[in-house]
């Protein structure tokens, strides 16, 4: 299956509008090298726990997944379904994600502006209702969900 750049827009202006995904700014630690942000407890002995090298404050605008909306719902997909295995890992789960209080996760970062105005050489980003977004793939999700301000 083929997901178009326009099917991409449309998703993203949906959830948008209806408060799912929202601006805000996260902050946490970056390693410049690695490109990654962290928190303080994944960092091993105060630097980045990939390549070991100093990190710094930074903070970044982005757009928010709203994931603690659905807390319940993932609660229940976890424990009332055959979803996650091994079944073992279900109280892990919850017990790190859900029980401290599901956290919103960065879903996408502003993009350059060209990403709005159709240049043929498409920059890296799309427009979504006049707003350049440039969305995050999976693993850069991994390194992301930091405090809002």
């Amino acid at each position: 299956m083929t997901i178009t750049v326009e099917a991409v827009q449309k998703i993203f202006k949906k959830m948008y509008d209806n408060g799912d995904i929202y601006k805000g700014t996260y902050v946490g630690k970056y390693c410049t090298p690695c490109e990654s942000f962290w928190t303080e407890s994944q960092l091993v002995d105060g630097k980045c726990p990939d390549c070991g090298r100093e990190v710094k404050d930074a903070e970044e605008e982005a757009y928010f997944f709203r994931l603690s909306k659905y807390a319940d719902r993932v609660q229940h997909l976890l424990e009332d379904t055959d979803f996650l295995q091994p079944r073992s890992r279900v109280n892990e789960m919850v017990k790190n994600f859900i029980d401290p209080g599901l956290e919103d996760c960065a879903s996408a970062v502003p993009a350059s502006p060209g990403a709005c105005r159709g240049l043929r050489s498409r920059p890296r980003g799309l427009c979504v209702g006049g707003r350049p977004v440039q969305l995050l793939h999976g693993a850069g999700l991994r390194q992301r969900p930091l405090q809002r301000l």
